[in-house]
């Protein structure tokens, strides 16, 4: 499994949704377990999972304000990270 193919298949954000097959999954774990720069990736998108998970309730306030700076559609991007596993 080539970074590359990570990156633009979006591999670990499925990865962490639970979306992958059996043997892409396994291929993702070994190919994270070798490589920093991916588990790094990983490790990145769960923080902020868990930064948003944090402050939702903050950033569905600050939406409804009128005038707001974060368009709705930023706001749904941003939950949607949120979202558990399957």
């Amino acid at each position: 499994m080539e970074c590359q193919e990570l990156h633009r298949s979006e591999l670990a954000e499925k990865y962490l949704n639970g979306q992958l097959d059996p043997a892409t999954r396994d291929d993702f774990e070994v190919h994270i377990l070798e490589c920093p720069r991916c588990l790094q990736d990983v490790e990145a998108v769960l923080a902020l999972r868990e930064q948003l998970a944090d402050r939702a309730s903050q950033i569905r306030a600050y939406s409804k304000i009128e005038g707001s700076r974060f368009p709705g559609r930023w706001i749904s991007a941003a939950l949607s990270l949120l979202r558990k596993p399957r």
